[in-house]
C-alpha cells in the first residue's frame, strides 16, 4: 500500500501513535515557582513532562521552563493574557501548565487543576 514511500509511511505511523483514543479532555495545572529549580516537586516535574503547552510570564526562570517536554510549546505571555490562552488550549483538549513566579518568597505554593 505504501511501498516505496517511507516518509509518508513514517508520518502515518507517528500520527497513529499520537492519536488520542476516546474523548479529548483538556487539563490545566498551575505551578507557582520560586526561581529555585531545586524547589520543584516530583509532581511539578511530571506535569511539565506531560504538558502539551507551557504558559509563563517573563519572570519565570528559563531553567525551570527547560524541564518541559522537548516538543511542548512554550509561550511567554503577560499575566493578563494567560487566562484566556489557558481556557482556549484546555477547550482544544491540550494539557496545559501555567508557570507563575511567587510574589513573596516563602509564601505557600498554590496548585490548581481545571478541566478534569
Amino acid at each position: 500500500m505504501l511501498a516505496g514511500d517511507e516518509r509518508r509511511a513514517a508520518r502515518e505511523v507517528i500520527a497513529a501513535i499520537n492519536r488520542r483514543q476516546g474523548p479529548v479532555v483538556g487539563v490545566s495545572h498551575e505551578i507557582e515557582v520560586t526561581g529555585d529549580v531545586e524547589a520543584l516537586t516530583l509532581g511539578d516535574l511530571r506535569r511539565l513532562r506531560e504538558a502539551d503547552i507551557v504558559l509563563h510570564d517573563a519572570t519565570v526562570a528559563a531553567e525551570i521552563i527547560e524541564f518541559a517536554r522537548r516538543d511542548s510549546r512554550r509561550v511567554e505571555l503577560d499575566d493578563t493574557e494567560i487566562e484566556a490562552r489557558r481556557a482556549a488550549e484546555v477547550a482544544a483538549g491540550h494539557r496545559v501548565v501555567v508557570l507563575r513566579q511567587l510574589k513573596h518568597v516563602g509564601a505557600p505554593a498554590s496548585r490548581r487543576v481545571a478541566g478534569e
